[in-house]
């Protein structure tokens, strides 16, 4: 089951949204927050299996290009593991899902109409796997109260 936590307390997927631009110049009028997003991997799975094999796919393009993959990305070193077992490896999940495919995950499953926003995704702490479940964690935002 999908689930969002704002300062551990549930809250409605639909209030929080990961900014294409980063929240450097207005945090200061902003209080902050932690979060956490947990994510059924089976979701995951059938949800992203299309776009995980279209990153890979650019991703061993880039790779012939460069003639190897970056030595900090565990996921193209280990040679593009299946999503499944990605999964399944913390390292690797919070590499995909904090770095390549965090934009994707969070319009997915998370807000896709400003007018909802309550919070703003600023940081993502880390990635921790379960058998079941991804939780995604960080800091975030909202608006400062009047």
């Amino acid at each position: 089951m999908n689930s969002l936590y704002i300062d551990k307390i549930k809250s409605d997927p639909k209030i929080f949204m990961y900014p294409s631009m980063s929240l450097s110049s207005s945090r200061d009028n902003m209080n902050g927050h932690t979060f956490e997003l947990n994510l059924a991997k089976i979701d995951l799975l059938q949800g992203f299996l299309g776009v995980y094999k279209e990153w890979v796919v650019e991703s061993k393009i880039n790779d012939l290009i460069r003639g190897w993959p970056d030595s900090d990305d565990v996921i193209g070193v280990a040679g593009y593991p299946d999503l499944e077992q990605i999964l399944d490896d913390e390292n690797m999940a919070e590499m995909l899902f904090s770095c390549y495919l965090v934009e994707e995950v969070f319009c997915k499953y998370c807000c896709s109409n400003y007018e909802m926003v309550e919070y703003w995704c600023d940081k993502i702490n880390g990635v921790t796997v379960t058998d079941c479940d991804i939780k995604i964690y960080g800091i975030c935002y909202s608006k400062r109260k009047s």
